[in-house]
């Protein structure tokens, strides 16, 4: 063993020794240094280190880059490249990991299966409607028959007035089609416009339109298409487009 291949012996023991020791203090480029111990032999990995950290920017970005870009530095092979990608999956995956989950999403399945439950065997349509709290817990449940042609019409003063008594920050529209086919016709379009627009002049959000048929369920939420309606057919559209 040469002076040269001693010294840098002797240095990597060091830096390891300090990982074992007091990981917390190394610097990031001291970090980047150490990694390529694994894959890098015998060459300066400080001075590589230093070139990532130049080309790159920051410890981070050294992380998530790819592995074409990081094997654009002097000194990066595709052994190295493949190690730090590696590292940068497995941070990614932790931090992914730790993200606190939305406690408050909305969950098209987990209705499902009451709402099959709740229109199995009727061979006339029925509504029901679900009021929710902010977290998207129901607060109570609203059922009526539609022999009416017009249901919006029809309804609308008892809506408002669950509206004010419950308060409630959400709600589902859920409607059988007894012919066995959960496609939303072009009434059902209509209808789900006209309820998120009364559901927006109260506050109320129209977290979804279900339809039942059967087994089969069509929900608006799910299919993106309760978006497409609200970008259409809110108080707040109508508004702007009056003031403009």
């Amino acid at each position: 063993m040469n002076e040269s291949e001693n010294f840098h012996g002797g240095h990597r023991e060091r830096m390891i020794e300090k990982v074992c020791s007091d990981a917390q203090a190394l610097e990031d480029h001291e970090l980047l240094e150490i990694l390529p111990f694994y894959s890098i032999p015998r060459k300066d990995t400080n001075l590589i280190a230093h070139r990532l950290l130049r080309f790159f920017g920051s410890i981070e970005n050294v992380f998530s880059a790819k592995a074409e870009d990081l094997v654009l530095v002097d000194g990066i092979g595709k052994k190295t490249a493949a190690m730090l990608k590696t590292c940068g999956m497995i941070l990614y995956r932790i931090k992914s990991a730790k993200k606190p989950t939305d406690k408050t999403a909305f969950s098209f399945a987990s209705y499902k299966p009451e709402l099959i439950d709740y229109f199995k065997g009727e061979y006339n349509e029925k509504i029901l409607i679900i009021l929710l709290d902010k977290s998207h817990k129901p607060i109570t449940r609203l059922g009526y028959s539609s022999n009416c042609r017009n249901f919006v019409a029809a309804n609308t003063p008892e809506l408002v007035h669950a509206f004010a008594i419950n308060k409630p920050a959400g709600m589902i529209l859920a409607h059988n089609h007894p012919s066995g086919i959960s496609s939303p016709s072009a009434d059902d379009d209509f209808t789900t416009a006209k309820i998120n627009m009364l559901c927006s002049m109260h506050g109320v959000a129209l977290v979804d339109h279900i339809i039942v048929a059967g087994e089969d369920v069509y929900s608006y939420y799910h299919k993106n298409k309760l978006d497409e309606i609200k970008n259409s057919y809110s108080i707040e559209n109508l508004l702007r487009t009056i003031k403009e």
